[in-house]
This record gives structure tokens, sequence and C-alpha cells, in this order.
């Protein structure tokens, strides 16, 4: 797992579906081992909670997903990891006018694309919604549709994505 270099104490997991799962951490080189069996394994990580509880200072890549056959030798599977160079923070506001508090719910960033086709495209960031109804994560130079995913049976209705720039 690396970022210009490795980086350590980095969750690496392995899950499959036929019921397995196993993790491990990285080393100070950025270096990890998972013994899996044969068969179909989604791989990723989680980076580790920076001391003052706000999200770590890097864009994390999505799993991989991989099948292991009889015989096999395996590459190596690495994972890279970009530094942001910014910080997007906000607040959900309530139809009173107030902060939300105590909502179950999670904010969103992915990318934006003026492509007529409006598809799904790939979810940067995501991170729950505190007791005050404030969020941050941290972002590249971009530009972001950024939305709200509500727990279900909500007394809120969905907003609507807002597309937010991010300039360095």
């Amino acid at each position: 797992l690396t970022t210009n270099g490795g980086l350590a104490n980095v969750e690496v997991w392995a899950w499959s579906e036929e019921g397995g799962w196993v993790s491990d951490t990285t080393n100070i080189n950025g270096e990890y081992s998972l013994a899996v069996s044969n068969g179909r394994w989604e791989i990723g990580f989680d980076l580790p909670i920076v001391e003052d509880g706000s999200e770590p200072p890097f864009l994390p890549s999505p799993p991989k997903r991989i099948r292991i056959r009889d015989g096999e030798e395996l590459k190596p599977l690495n994972f890279n990891v970009r530094s942001a160079g910014a910080k997007v923070s906000g607040t959900v506001y309530g139809p009173s006018g107030a902060p939300v508090s105590n909502l179950d719910a999670w904010v969103y960033a992915r990318e934006y694309s003026t492509a007529e086709d409006d598809g799904y495209t790939e979810v940067l960031a995501e991170v729950p919604l505190s007791s005050k109804g404030t969020f941050s994560f941290p972002s590249v130079a971009g530009q972001y549709l950024v939305g709200i995913w509500m727990p279900p049976g909500s007394s809120y209705g969905y907003p609507a994505e807002k597309v937010y720039s991010v300039e360095l």
C-alpha cells in the first residue's frame, strides 16, 4: 500500500462470498500478506483513524476483485492512495433552516460528469453525518456531486445532489 512510499498501520482485508474473511495490517514499508484459498475474493483496505477523529488526508482506492485458481502464482496486489490537497466541509440543514441533529445519514461525493448519460460514477468519499449535522472529507482538485444517503423511513426527503468544485 503506497503513497510515494509505504503507508504503515493500514488494515488490508479480503472477503469471499463463500464465507472467507482475512485481514492484515501493513508494516512500516506498506507491505501486507493475506493467506486466501481458491475462489473469488474482494480485497480492500481501511485507512487508520486520525488521532483528532477527522478523516485521513488520503483518497482511498476502491476494493479490487480477484479470482484464484489451483496452482496459480499470484503477483503482488498493490494499492495506491493519493494525498488529498484539500478538505471539503459542510452542514446539512433541515426545513427550519437549522442544522439537523442526530440524523443517521451519510454524505457522499462522486465524480461529476458533464456527459449526456448521467450514469453511475465512482463514489470518491462517504462519511457519516455528525450529531450536529456537519461533515468533512478529504479531496483533490476537481468537480464533485455531493449528496446524502438517508436511512429507510426517514422523515426527511432526499435533497438533490449539489455540484461542488475544488481548486487548489
